[in-house]
């Protein structure tokens, strides 16, 4: 395995707008993550934001998990295992995986979190800001797949950095 930083040379914060929040969690949700370290996310995209404790093996299913609620990406880019999340400026987890249950219409993005709080409990609001910030240190693999109905991001996309 190779780390994020010896993967790219740099990677853009990835941005988004809270689209739905939630209010539910469940102990009977049985995830595991797809195999892929890092995904890509275009602009316009919506995607879901699940927390779950981050004592989790990624080969083990995850059954106690919360629901953040839906966010529509802004400012696409590439998001790493081991991102930072961060919502309206409060770090709140990082990214443990990539769900896969409802691809193509939207992804599971798994959050490890020390607690489990919904997207109601933290008072999430309608069109407050959530950010991907990237690990220095993010342990990545190389993804030579292509998601099915997506282009693959032009390589001007992926050149910007973290400031």
């Amino acid at each position: 395995m190779s780390s994020a930083a010896q993967m790219f040379t740099s990677r853009r914060e990835v941005n988004g707008r809270w689209v739905a929040v939630m209010k539910n969690r469940r102990d009977d949700r049985m995830m595991v993550p797809a195999k892929w370290r890092t995904r890509y996310f275009l602009a316009g995209e919506i995607h879901e934001f699940i927390l779950f404790r981050p004592d989790v093996d990624r080969d083990v299913e995850m059954s106690l998990v919360s629901y953040l609620g839906f966010a529509k990406i802004v400012d696409g880019g590439v998001v790493a295992v081991g991102d930072e999340l961060q919502l309206a400026g409060r770090m709140i987890g990082t990214v443990h995986g990539f769900e896969e249950t409802h691809a193509p219409n939207h992804y599971n993005i798994l959050i490890a979190s020390e607690e489990l709080p919904t997207g109601a409990e933290i008072g999430l609001e309608i069109d407050a800001p959530v950010t991907f910030f990237p690990a220095p240190d993010a342990a990545v693999e190389p993804d030579t797949t292509r998601r099915v109905g997506s282009p693959q991001p032009h390589p001007d996309h992926l050149s910007s950095h973290r400031h």
